[in-house]
């Protein structure tokens, strides 16, 4: 941490350890590390204070830092996306060996009462950004949203524009040209940054984009009738209701149309195990946020933002 660490004459950083703190407080090094590890009896006005003090001068357990994996709040459907991304943030921060405590994203704020070495979200920050540098005095790293590094706040994303030219070469590969873009949403960044992409790259192909059907619509007639091609749901939660109602009208997928959406663990293998499947690596943006976070540990300087690449599924085979 390094705006925070003391420094040496040489105006290097300097380690601060359990003696730093106690030295900087007054108290005993048993009183000061029983306080930092929250055991053994300590008043609760002196564990504030020496947290206080060990936060404002960059203290990390470099042997077990502590991470706060921040979570949105979540309504009737708990998102696929998100219990893969935290399944794979807890296997790796395990491998790590470091401690690790799930806190939604209203509770942030109670993120000072605690001694946390740096955070993850899976958050779209929205706000967030505004308040994080005067709350907190940690690093935070973002998956699939925007870093604003002086506010030490990182990302790392999946790579929308690589995976658009992929899909984009796989419709033209197939002679699919008259396409639909149903987007589920358009609030995140990621949602934003694939439509433009794919908007971009589809009207250099020379596809045609043909405007969605009105919601009541059968999509099996929608399609018969407009001679679609091809669907595309750029999102790993897909409309199970428009592959009913293609399957109602006997359209075979994907001979007759494609159903292209983000791979989906069980739907995608059982409902279409032949189609054509991009998936967010998810093992890989956890393994790279934990990596960005031990770098930042140690002081590294991290000057732009991460992008991992995505991966193909398709007839039961995974290619990168």
């Amino acid at each position: 941490m390094k705006e925070n660490t003391p420094k040496n004459g040489r105006g290097k950083p300097k380690k601060v350890t359990v003696r730093t703190i106690a030295e900087m407080t007054g108290y005993a090094h048993c009183t000061v590390a029983r306080a930092l590890a929250n055991t053994g009896n300590v008043a609760e006005e002196t564990r504030r204070r020496i947290l206080q003090t060990a936060r404002d001068a960059g203290y990390v357990n470099e042997k077990q830092p502590v991470i706060a994996i921040i979570i949105p709040l979540f309504g009737p459907e708990i998102s696929t996306y998100n219990t893969s991304l935290i399944d794979e943030l807890i296997a790796h921060l395990d491998r790590e060996e470091f401690r690790y405590e799930l806190i939604p994203e209203h509770m942030t704020g109670r993120l000072n009462e605690k001694l946390i070495n740096g955070a993850i979200s899976l958050c779209y920050l929205g706000a967030l950004e505004k308040e994080w540098a005067a709350l907190h005095n940690i690093p935070l790293v973002c998956i699939n949203d925007y870093g604003f590094n002086l506010n030490r706040i990182y990302s790392v994303s999946s790579n929308d524009r690589q995976v658009m030219d992929i899909l984009v070469d796989h419709l033209l590969n197939g002679n699919r040209r008259r396409v639909v873009y149903y987007e589920l949403h358009s609030s995140t960044k990621n949602q934003r940054e694939r439509k433009a992409c794919f908007y971009q790259i589809a009207k250099h192909a020379d596809l045609e984009m043909v405007p969605l059907p009105d919601k009541q619509q059968n999509w099996g007639l929608f399609v018969k009738r407009n001679r679609i091609d091809a669907i595309i749901i750029p999102s790993e939660d897909p409309d199970l209701r428009i592959y009913a109602e293609l399957k109602q009208h006997g359209l075979n997928i994907p001979g007759d149309v494609e159903l292209i959406h983000w791979f989906t663990r069980k739907i995608s293998e059982t409902l279409m195990p032949d189609q054509f499947c991009p998936g967010q690596d998810f093992p890989e943006l956890a393994r790279q946020a934990v990596l960005l976070l031990k770098r930042l540990f140690h002081g590294d300087e991290v000057i732009h933002d991460l992008f991992v690449d995505y991966r193909i599924f398709q007839s039961g085979s995974t290619r990168a």
